[in-house]
């Protein structure tokens, strides 16, 4: 076979578009050629933004911690797009671990949601709802010999305005269900309140494992530093801090609200932003026995810390813990120093992930299901691929 035959059968074999995949190629040397140009500041600065963020060194010590509870809620990406509307999957489930191996573990929520409108204000709502059945989920399983309890995802949805005044609901996870959007937010503090409400009574720490991190709360300590300020502005905290820590190393911020006021004043002229850093005024003045109060005492004694965990990793960064109490943040990284995987985050927010993670081969079995339990033309009709051109998305 000639090299003209094996070009020719090579591109007929290739689901991509070449002239696409050519165009992609100029775009990603242009984007190589700017962070290699942006991000030199950081090495130029490396001591000075250390000092700054006042790195630590982990100091190895026996754990004392047996057993952790790690809950994970998802939703199905992409989601059902039926000629009737979108249909997507949440499901929230929960693994102990304990260093014999994994312990109990199960599948808490599978729901389906439903919308024939908005897709952002659908995703949003996604979001809020699993992370309702998350926190309700950590409540029912939370016990006496559990050390901690680890949530895959932020402790605070901080940039929804609604997130600020918890719903007064008796029943949370009933009136989540008739929610929707961004007032699905009040439910969610709510329900986080109960949970941090019996963490505390029983002592046992919460930690939020951040992966996908787009914070810049480590503005503040950087200020004065132009150029390592724009990196976090342009970019976020998690890149800096996975080019300033070596392995073993990790920063804590002491309080989350202290610190992301900082930030709100800093840039306060963005609207949205002085909007939350009233709200968050008046939460810390509310009165005591009031549930925004109680919010925010869990804010002020929470910590935020990144580390990078001893061992080596085929792809090197840093990873965020949102810590309650505070007081217990070295007990968490030092847990997750000696248990992170290759993933870079804590072995039991790796199993619990893996877990509740929705296939494609999953979406296409329900879609399944759904025609074969469906009778009549009328409801055939509905439940058709509503762009049949994209059913590769479902296979």
């Amino acid at each position: 076979m000639s090299v003209e035959d094996l070009e020719v059968t090579g591109l007929e074999s290739l689901d991509e578009n070449p002239e696409l995949v050519l165009e992609l190629y100029k775009l990603a040397m242009r984007v190589g050629e700017r962070l290699k140009s942006t991000l030199s500041v950081i090495p130029e600065n490396y001591n000075t933004v250390r000092d700054r963020l006042g790195v630590r060194r982990f100091n190895e010590f026996p754990s004392d911690v047996l057993s952790v509870l790690a809950v994970d809620s998802t939703w199905s990406i992409p989601h059902l797009e039926l000629v009737m509307g979108t249909i997507a999957v949440i499901v929230s489930g929960y693994v102990i671990v304990a260093p014999q191996g994994l312990g109990s573990y199960g599948l808490s929520f599978v729901a389906l949601r439903f919308s024939g409108g908005d897709d952002d204000r659908f995703t949003l709502s996604l979001e809020l709802s699993a992370k309702v059945k998350e926190y309700v989920t950590a409540l029912r399983q939370l016990k006496r010999d559990v050390d901690i309890v680890m949530l895959d995802g932020p402790l605070y949805h901080s940039m929804i305005h609604e997130f600020y005044i918890p719903s007064r609901s008796s029943n949370v996870l009933e009136d989540s269900r008739r929610g929707s959007g961004s007032k699905l937010a009040s439910h969610t503090s709510r329900a986080l309140l109960d949970l941090l409400d019996k963490a505390g009574s029983l002592g046992v720490p919460v930690a939020g494992v951040v992966k996908r991190v787009s914070s810049k709360l480590l503005l503040p300590r950087l200020e004065g530093l132009g150029g390592v300020v724009d990196v976090v502005r342009k970019y976020n905290d998690k890149l800096v801090a996975s080019l300033i820590l070596e392995p073993g190393e990790y920063i804590v911020i002491e309080s989350y609200l202290e610190e992301f006021r900082k930030y709100l004043e800093a840039y306060s002229l963005k609207n949205v932003y002085r909007r939350i850093l009233k709200i968050i005024d008046y939460c810390v003045e509310a009165p005591e026995d009031s549930l925004e109060r109680r919010l925010c005492r869990y804010m002020e004694r929470t910590a935020i810390a990144f580390y990078k965990h001893k061992g080596g990793s085929v792809a090197p960064q840093a990873t965020r813990l949102d810590v309650y109490p505070g007081e217990d943040v070295d007990k968490v990284v030092a847990y997750c120093m000696e248990n992170t995987t290759e993933n870079n985050v804590p072995a039991p927010i790796d199993y619990v992930d893996r877990y509740v993670r929705i296939e494609s081969q999953t979406i296409k079995r329900l879609h399944q299901l759904l025609r074969t339990h469906s009778k009549g033309r009328e409801v055939e009709v509905a439940l058709n691929i509503t762009n049949p051109q994209k059913k590769y998305l479902y296979e």
